[in-house]
């Protein structure tokens, strides 16, 4: 935590690597040139003034392998499973207390919903979530450090800032009613049944 404090956690895990000295420092982490991008974006972060929680930078340090996992069709509750699997081990190693994995498993879930696109069923429930700005910063780092889904990122930006105009839903049209029809009358006015004529002697 003290070289995210001090903005060269990317720098100092890299140069570790690079040496053969990261599983030393953190067993059985697995990082990548990506990952290793984006512990510099947090690092940048950081410098400019914002304060670095240490949820925040254990969800930023695995999550590589939370991504190498995901599948698009995944629910929610899978999601939260495969976010434990992936924190659990460091968070036993180090003595980690179950409040901050669980605050880095809750930006994990929110990475995965912006991860996978607009459009999703409860979307507007999932933009006022108290914990959508922090999963979306985790987001924009990743994404800034490897260069992709640039357009995804904008689109969830406009989003979360209220600039999109609000879709107004079509009033229903409401079908004609059906007019019952009425009981055809027999006879003449007056409703009087026609009575049969005789017949005629000649006609016999």
């Amino acid at each position: 935590m003290e070289l995210f404090r001090h903005k060269v956690a990317g720098q100092v895990l890299q140069k570790a690597d690079r040496y053969g000295l990261l599983p030393y420092l953190i067993p059985d982490f697995v990082a990548e040139r990506a990952h290793f991008d984006l512990l510099r974006q947090l690092d940048m972060r950081t410098a400019s003034g914002v304060r670095i929680r240490e949820y925040f930078a254990l969800a930023a340090m695995y999550l590589g392998p939370f991504i190498r996992q995901c599948e698009d069709d995944m629910s929610i509750g899978d999601v939260h499973k495969l976010a434990n699997q992936v924190l659990a081990p460091h968070c036993r190693y180090f003595s980690i207390a179950n409040g901050i994995k669980h605050q880095a498993r809750e930006l994990y879930i929110g990475f995965f919903r912006l991860m996978r696109g607009r459009g999703r069923r409860g979307e507007q429930r999932f933009l006022r979530h108290p914990s959508t700005a922090e999963a979306f910063e985790l987001y924009r780092l990743w994404v800034e450090g490897c260069q992709q889904e640039r357009d995804l990122l904008q689109s969830w930006q406009r989003a979360l800032a209220g600039e999109e105009p609000e879709q107004k839903q079509k009033p229903r049209k409401r079908r004609p009613r059906r007019r019952k029809k009425r009981p055809a009358q027999q006879g003449g006015e007056g409703g009087s049944e026609a009575k049969p004529t005789a017949a005629s002697p000649e006609s016999e």
